[in-house]
């Protein structure tokens, strides 16, 4: 897998060198939040870190192809808080490479954006009551997603983003 991402990102970077004119590259970075379904601990309770690089092409005046690859920090959280009478602890870390393969679709600062991703799980951690449970039951070291999102453009070389991942196959067995 990481021999996959290498050459893709070769390729990427011969592309954007010889082609500049017709693709730009840039870099992002963020918060992820995330939560586990399956876990019977509902909400975005799991912040992490995502970053990574694209490149992009425009198809005509308003769409868009993008191809990323970035470091995803996903996972679940609960922690013990007796006043609502919960005592149980509940970590999981995941951390993903993925390449995401977008299509955007732009009208003046907004750009709406919807494609498929694959993902590559490069470390886990779970723990239960503060003990380490990672392996027990262990994840697919795939993941195949449906991406869509929203930008907005501050100008041409700042955009903020909001993106909804969910895996379209089980993460794990």
């Amino acid at each position: 897998m990481k021999l996959f991402f290498s050459l893709v990102l070769a390729v990427i970077l011969n592309l954007s060198l010889a082609y500049a004119q017709l693709f730009r590259t840039g870099l992002s970075a963020g918060i992820s939040t995330a939560q586990y379904d399956g876990d019977n601990y509902s909400g975005y309770n799991k912040l992490g870190l995502c970053a990574g690089g694209f490149l992009n092409t425009k198809l005509n005046e308003k769409w868009t192809f993008q191809f990323e690859i970035i470091y995803v920090q996903k996972g679940a959280i609960r922690n013990p808080n007796p006043a609502k009478n919960y005592f149980n602890q509940y970590a999981l870390k995941l951390n993903y490479m993925e390449v995401p393969l977008l299509f955007q679709y732009s009208h003046k600062k907004v750009v709406f954006e919807s494609g498929i991703g694959m993902g590559a799980l490069i470390k886990e951690k779970e723990e239960v009551q503060y003990a380490d449970i990672t392996g027990v039951r262990p994840f697919n070291k795939t993941e195949l997603s449906f991406n869509a999102g929203l930008n907005y453009m501050i100008n041409d070389d700042l955009v903020i983003n909001w993106r909804y991942t969910h895996s379209i196959l089980p993460v794990r067995p």
